[in-house]
């Protein structure tokens, strides 16, 4: 994507410059930052497979096609009564790592579209801190951008779906036990209940006290007037 040198010290960097490969040279001191689009790796979790990239909504209708309307073809007949829903389980955009971040195809022109800048030329700051700054409007964007792209990518077409065909639309996300851990890997998961006709929690074990999960959960639903609320419970009891 992009190709960067700087003076790196430790999460700190200092004298970012874009670097072009094969007519620039490195200065004393300064660190190559290669900057890659990567497909995640095949995990048996996901049958062999990678997961699927929740931020794109042509890759979330084939999901749709390949479940939700397989279980049409088949039980039709009982959608809104004896399957009263489809649950979903732990839906996220990825699980941030040192220096691994979520990406699709569309993030930098829907970053430019809602923030008015680009993206690519500030790519160092996801990973580090310019000049010992600790806050980063470029952070606070990007996961504002990924958030949106994977809300309206995966929970809204989700969502859609199941009002047309007379379901609800239940279950939980991934890491949503408090706010720091809902960034990495789903931006905010009160912008994803939003289409969800019945929005939900997991609770695991006996003595897990997310308190605000359950709060912004229940929040939610009385926002947007949904009756019924789930919690998949003493998970790992």
């Amino acid at each position: 994507i992009a190709t960067f040198a700087a003076h790196l010290d430790g999460v700190n960097a200092s004298g970012i410059r874009r670097f072009r490969p094969g007519q620039d040279t490195l200065a004393d001191g300064e660190t190559l930052l290669l900057f890659e689009d990567k497909a995640t790796e095949t995990n048996s979790w996901f049958n062999g497979q990678a997961y699927l990239d929740t931020m794109n909504p042509k890759a979330v209708a084939k999901f749709i096609e390949t479940t939700h309307e397989a279980y049409k073809r088949h039980v039709a007949a009982d959608f809104g009564k004896t399957v009263p829903g489809i649950f979903t389980d732990e839906p996220n955009y990825y699980y941030v790592r040192q220096f691994v971040r979520p990406w699709t195809t569309a993030l930098p022109a829907e970053f430019s579209r809602l923030n008015g800048y680009d993206l690519i030329d500030r790519l160092p700051e996801l990973f580090f801190r310019p000049d010992g700054q600790t806050c980063s409007k470029v952070r606070l964007d990007f996961f504002n951008t990924a958030t949106t792209l994977y809300v309206n990518a995966f929970s809204r077409l989700c969502g859609e779906w199941c009002e047309r065909n007379s379901l609800r639309f239940t279950g939980h996300v991934l890491n949503e036990d408090d706010p720091v851990a809902q960034t990495d890997s789903v931006g905010a998961a009160m912008r994803f209940y939003e289409f969800q006709q019945q929005p939900g929690i997991d609770l695991l074990t006996e003595h897990w006290g997310i308190f605000d999960t359950a709060k912004q959960c229940s929040s939610m639903a009385h926002q947007f007037g949904r009756r019924w609320r789930l919690s998949e419970t003493y998970g790992c009891t």
